[in-house]
């Protein structure tokens, strides 16, 4: 039987391209408060729309 479409796109790969700056891209990717905070300032300042 075919699967469920709900069930078929909780198993895709999801990608998205955030700005950083070089300087600071590994210590923001390497901790998730960072990363988060980076997310939600880029958020907040409409660098990136949801």
């Amino acid at each position: 039987m075919g699967k469920d479409k709900k069930d078929n796109s909780a198993q895709r790969n999801r990608t998205i391209c955030l700005p950083f700056q070089r300087e600071t891209h590994e210590d923001t990717v390497s901790d998730d408060f960072q990363f988060g905070l980076h997310v939600d300032k880029m958020i907040n300042t409409g660098r990136i729309l949801c």
